[in-house]
């Protein structure tokens, strides 16, 4: 028996681990330009910095100054815009990483080819450009580094002296003190607290090295990582074929402490590395073929995840995906000494499933030993991808990158690519939500779920919004709480004339809670009744009355809060007096009964 009872919690164990958390929130920001997210950091005060490049001028963006831009966004914990900042010149202007500062402002690295607006001291071709920024977004400093070649700067911390490391690639042949190697090389700068050089270095082959991440080492060194199509000079002569990973471990001063070459027959493009809790290294990209340090993969190119000892020997090497084209960026550490990887997902087979069409953001979280613990696609039927994310300070995780559709996880899309963040919560209940679906009918929302391994489960809320970003709820239903397949239904019968957003909530017996993802239905000339402005603040106007009758506006909990006897075709109500929230407004005219939903702000 007791043998049995443990079967059956390692059982509930393991099924609640594989539940991914859902969708908190998730915003799409932009213009009707290209907006291409590349960057996200959580801030001292629970919000978040972003970092890309926008070619827009207007939606959420000012100020450009001609090409595409940095654009640096300041968010609160939820998402709301604080503050926006567009920098740059007249021509290319790309904002790879961002990362607060120990003085609470910002740095910023990216590449730019202006040299006008904001940017000045521009070498030749594209430089390495980094800006300062204040706390409040002000331009504190910037400095452009480079040579008459292409200088592409791509990752940036902070150092514990203050200053900054940056990763990045070059083929400059005149920079001062670097001899290139041929081709593009991995090129390492290190700066002080005001962006002075104290040391420069370039690493690689005769072929083409190039440099994506880079973190500070508990030994006050730096790991570096990128890829390489060389095989001689820096890197030893163990080239797998086309490009590998290439990890190069560094001292402080810069001087290589060791290098490794990773991959097999194909190619193999690391694009992020991290130290983990053991002192060793984890690398991130893709990999296309099985045959050398590859293996496991599931057809196209999958992500790779290489596991190194803190000598750069290879100890576990892990392949995700399935048929389609996988292809991962970020990889960060996790609190429990896991990891969290993301990029963009092309299947829904092998380890993947849940893709809404062409290419999604699919994060995968891994255990300290990479076995996969959970997975999720997020996304729409067009194109998605992640290039940056963190795990938070609640336990739960942000994916910054881009979207170019409104529809499945993508409640708003301001037109071409966005920036799209999106919050995932921190738990996941013992349950397994099959589907959430609505079908528009006539005059109603007809709202269905399915379940099944609900284990503590005590019920659902159905919850409406008309923005996507704030909900009410509208109905509670009691879960069945059994291990089979539970289906369950709801129908709103009072959806509003225009956009409806719907999510379920699922509640625990113990209060914890989690997330469906959000539907959204349309409803046009559903009746002729119409309010606006909506939401409002201290009056609304109410258009599509035909004769004398009576208006009701009704509380979300059922109670008639206002009465009205109108006798013209349109009336002017004063809502200054009534509480914030969701409220019915319903006509009778005597014959017909229209109704129809306002917020109160």
């Amino acid at each position: 028996m007791n043998k049995l009872l443990t079967i059956f919690f390692l059982l509930i164990s393991a099924f609640a681990n594989a539940q991914a958390p859902a969708i908190e929130w998730q915003k799409s920001l932009g213009g009707s330009g290209w907006d291409y997210g590349e960057s996200v950091f959580q801030t001292s005060d629970g919000g978040y910095i972003i970092a890309g490049i926008s070619e827009s001028i207007n939606g959420d963006v000012t100020g450009n100054h001609g090409g595409g831009d940095y654009w640096i966004v300041k968010m609160d914990m939820a998402g709301t815009i604080q503050w926006k900042q567009t920098l740059g010149g007249s021509l290319y202007d790309l904002a790879n990483s961002v990362i607060q500062t120990t003085d609470g402002g910002y740095i910023i690295a990216g590449v730019s080819i202006s040299s006008d607006g904001d940017v000045t001291g521009n070498k030749g071709n594209f430089d390495y450009w980094i800006v300062k920024l204040k706390t409040d977004g002000a331009v504190d400093w910037k400095k452009n580094l480079g040579g008459s070649g292409w200088d592409d700067g791509e990752s940036i911390v902070q150092t514990t002296d203050g200053g900054y490391i940056i990763a990045g690639y070059s083929n400059s042949t005149d920079i001062a003190g670097i001899i290139n190697k041929g081709g593009y090389d991995y090129w390492i700068v290190k700066i002080d607290n005001t962006g002075n050089i104290t040391w420069s270095k370039n690493y690689g082959g005769t072929g083409d090295d190039y440099a994506y991440s880079i973190k500070q080492t508990t030994d006050n060194g730096y790991v570096v990582s990128g890829w390489s199509t060389s095989n001689d000079k820096d890197i030893a002569a163990d080239n797998h074929g086309g490009k590998d990973y290439w990890a190069v471990k560094l001292n402080n001063t810069g001087n290589i402490d060791w290098a490794k070459s990773l991959g097999g027959p194909g190619d193999d493009n690391s694009y992020s590395i991290v130290q983990s809790a053991d002192g060793g290294y984890v690398a991130a990209g893709f990999s296309g073929a099985n045959g050398g340090n590859v293996s496991g993969n599931h057809g196209s190119n999958d992500y790779w995840v290489a596991k190194l000892d803190n000598l750069g020997s290879l100890q576990w090497q892990k392949s995700l995906g399935g048929s389609g084209d996988d292809q991962a960026f970020p990889i960060q550490n996790c609190a429990d000494g896991g990891f969290i990887v993301a990029g963009y997902g092309g299947s829904n087979d092998g380890d993947a499933s849940g893709n809404h069409g062409s290419f999604d953001l699919w994060v995968v979280r891994l255990s300290g030993s990479g076995n996969i613990e959970w997975q999720k696609s997020l996304g729409s039927t067009g194109s998605e991808d992640a290039r940056s994310l963190q795990q938070t300070t609640d336990g739960g995780y942000v994916v910054f990158g881009s979207s170019g559709e409104a529809n499945g996880d993508v409640t708003a899309n301001q037109g071409n690519l966005d920036y799209w963040i999106v919050k995932l919560g921190a738990f996941a209940l013992p349950l397994h939500l099959l589907n959430f679906e609505a079908v528009k009918n006539k005059t109603s929302v007809q709202l269905s779920w399915q379940t099944t391994n609900e284990i503590n489960t005590s019920h659902f809320i159905v919850q409406s919004s008309i923005n996507g970003t704030t909900f009410n709820n509208i109905a509670r239903v009691a879960a069945r709480n059994t291990s089979g397949n539970n289906d369950y239904s709801f129908t709103d019968t009072n959806p509003l004339n225009g956009v409806n957003f719907y999510r379920l909530q699922m509640v625990d017996r113990d209060g914890k809670t989690t997330y469906s993802s959000i539907i959204k239905i349309v409803f046009t000339d559903k009746n002729e009744l119409q309010v606006f402005p909506n939401p409002a603040k201290n009056t609304i106007t109410v258009n599509g009355l035909q004769s004398k009758g009576i208006i009701k506006i009704i509380a979300a909990d059922g109670k008639l809060v206002k009465q009205i006897l109108v006798v013209a075709n349109s009336s002017k109500i004063d809502i200054s007096a009534l509480a914030k929230g969701f409220y019915l407004l319903q006509y009778n005219n005597g014959g017909k009964v229209q109704q129809v939903k306002f917020v109160k702000e």
